[in-house]
């Protein structure tokens, strides 16, 4: 099995750690990032007005990382804020802020949400959320805050496009790497929206062949909306779920074939996926 990873390799990356085991892993950074709107971001901390703050991406840790480097913030102000994450890795990089963190278990922008409306209910101030994020952020998370009666600001402090070399480097990849025998793995939906096309237009008609996995209920949407049916869908953003739904999905493979084969008849199983629920 050759596992490609659909983002930015890290320096002692956890995916590669991981997935190792499971066969040869190949990264491609599919997407590319720049902050903007620094100024109003830097004004929304100044203002002390915020009890909270929300991350459900590390990008947007890193914009306000940008910031620190950049500017004099007093980091008792950071400390003042109630910090909300997804996930693992966006909480490792917002307690390197300073910040003490909550929800870092929570799998996706939904989860999250209902952590800070039961927050918030049980709370004896009032609260308001500052949600620094990306142009692409799916409206889930501010809906449902906003509909609870919660106040909540949006600041858009980073831009997502596509990486100038994905085309390229994902037809080096499919010249060397036999489509039936690869797991590819979106993290995002906007890499999902930039790829697939690269996909489709690389591989054509042996796309079918590809077995594409998602991290992530939103992930796993964006795919189906793109005519593609999941392999199976990581239910935490960490390598220890997504090592756990590649695992399970091809012991069932491997189960259906044995099946299959002991009965002399065998019906094609790769249209159908594998959602596996991980508690870190």
């Amino acid at each position: 099995m050759r596992i490609l990873l659909l983002k930015e390799q890290k320096d002692s990356d956890p995916y590669l750690e991981k997935l190792c085991h499971l066969g040869e892993v190949t990264f491609i950074p599919v997407l590319s990032f720049s902050f903007i709107n620094q100024e109003q971001l830097f004004n929304s901390i100044l203002e002390k007005s915020f009890t909270s703050i929300i991350f459900t991406s590390g990008n947007a840790i890193k914009a306000l990382q940008n910031i620190i480097q950049t500017q004099s913030i007093d980091p008792t102000v950071l400390k003042s804020l109630k910090c909300y994450v997804v996930g693992k890795a966006t909480e490792k990089l917002a307690k390197e802020l300073g910040f003490e963190t909550f929800g870092s278990n929570t799998g996706s922008a939904e989860q999250l949400a209902e952590l800070i409306i039961k927050d918030a209910e049980k709370s004896d101030r009032n609260e308001k959320y500052l949600f620094p994020c990306g142009q692409m952020k799916r409206e889930v998370l501010p809906d449902m805050i906003k509909k609870a009666g919660c106040h909540l600001t949006c600041v858009t402090v980073y831009e997502t496009t596509e990486h100038s070399d994905i085309h390229d480097n994902i037809t080096e990849f499919a010249s060397n790497a036999i489509p039936s025998d690869t797991v590819a793995v979106f993290f995002s939906p906007s890499g999902v929206t930039f790829s697939m096309p690269k996909f489709s237009s690389i591989y054509r008609q042996e796309l079918r062949q590809l077995r594409f996995a998602a991290i992530g209920k939103a992930t796993a949407e964006s795919l189906v909306k793109s005519s593609v049916k999941p392999y199976c869908v990581a239910h935490h953003p960490t390598p220890e779920s997504l090592s756990l739904a590649i695992e399970t999905r091809s012991k069932e493979e491997k189960y259906v074939l044995i099946t299959c084969k002991s009965h002399h008849r065998c019906t094609h199983q790769s249209g159908s996926s594998t959602v596996v629920e991980y508690d870190d």
